[in-house]
């Protein structure tokens, strides 16, 4: 999901890399408010209501998530590689951040 993210907060609102992020936040929704229902219920039926889209009145009611064909494909992306890379990314970031913090507290002494 943090992957996700910077999707939805960079692309334009109708373009596609942004559409196609929120039809997977969607499948994955439906997918875990159907798993955690049995263990969460209470929360389960919460969530199940804020869900979008025609559903039936319980999560209860409904059988596993079908997650659509083309799912099981194997990714063109190397996701593993790319979120290590990402968290490297923002732990140099955050050292880059507290060296600045840091060069300001010397200053004002």
């Amino acid at each position: 999901m943090d992957i996700i993210k910077d999707r939805l907060y960079t692309t334009g609102t109708s373009s596609a890399p942004r559409r196609s992020a929120q039809t997977a936040m969607h499948h994955v929704a439906q997918a875990m408010v159907r798993w955690l229902a049995p263990i969460l219920s209470f929360t389960a039926e919460e969530v199940w209501g804020f869900l979008p889209g025609k559903r039936n009145e319980s999560v209860f009611l409904n059988t596993w998530h079908q997650f659509p064909l083309g799912t099981e494909r194997v990714p063109a992306i190397d996701w593993p590689a790319l979120i290590a890379l990402k968290a490297d990314v923002a732990r140099d970031l955050e050292r880059c951040g507290r060296r600045v913090r840091l060069g300001r507290r010397s200053r004002r002494r």
